[in-house]
């Protein structure tokens, strides 16, 4: 029964990353595209990584 249950997380996962990790990659690209500034790119970067609270 667990492993039913984690295995439809980490499916869950998998699909949400499909869609996050290459629209990131895309958004810090166009960030360092138009400003010129890498730092900008890795600031998109971090931002995406960073675990959001749930209030």
């Amino acid at each position: 029964m667990v492993g039913d249950r984690w295995e439809r997380m980490v499916r869950l996962a998998d699909r949400y990353a499909a869609a996050f990790v290459p629209f990131t990659l895309l958004l810090a690209g166009l960030a360092w595209l138009l400003s010129g500034q890498f730092l900008r790119t890795v600031a998109v970067l971090v931002v995406a990584t960073m675990k959001r609270s749930v209030r």
